[in-house]
C-alpha cells in the first residue's frame, strides 16, 4: 500500500470551513493551517503524532499557547492509536488508494526501472541544433 500520497492535497474547504480559520487569534489560525499542511505530508497517512510538545512545534505556537488553543486547531481531526487522523484527508486517501492503488503501484515500479536503465529509457529527447 502507497503510505502517503504523492502530492500533499488538502483541500481548501478544510481550511475555509473550520472553525479556527475564522478565529480572531492568528496564531489559531497559523497553526490550523499548518497541521493540515503537516498531516498531508505525514509518512501516516493524514495522521499527526499525539505529543503536545511536537504538535506545539509543528503548529508554530509556544507549548503554553498550545495547552491553551491547541485543541481548537485540531477540529476535523479525531484521535486514534498513537495521535491524531484528519478524518476528510483519510477518506481521500484511503478512496485513491482503492481505486487507483494498483496502479498507482505500478507506475512507481516502472520509474524505479527507467530511472536504472537511463540508456534503455531516455528521459529526455533528442537534443535539436
Amino acid at each position: 500500500m502507497i503510505e502517503k500520497m504523492l502530492t500533499p492535497h488538502v483541500d481548501i474547504r478544510w481550511t475555509t470551513e473550520a472553525t479556527w480559520f475564522s478565529s480572531s487569534d492568528a496564531a489559531v489560525v497559523r497553526a490550523g493551517v499548518l497541521l493540515l499542511e503537516a498531516a498531508a505530508r505525514s509518512s501516516q497517512p493524514a495522521t499527526l503524532p499525539d505529543n503536545p510538545e511536537t504538535l506545539a512545534r509543528m503548529a508554530g505556537v509556544s507549548l503554553e499557547t498550545w495547552a491553551a488553543k491547541g485543541e481548537c486547531a485540531l477540529e476535523g481531526f479525531d484521535r486514534v492509536d498513537g495521535g491524531w487522523r484528519h478524518r476528510a484527508m483519510f477518506d481521500l486517501q484511503t478512496a485513491v488508494q482503492e481505486r487507483f492503488g494498483a496502479q498507482l503501484q505500478e507506475l512507481a515500479a516502472s520509474s524505479v526501472l527507467a530511472s536504472l536503465a537511463v540508456d534503455e529509457f531516455p528521459l529526455v529527447g533528442e537534443v535539436k541544433q
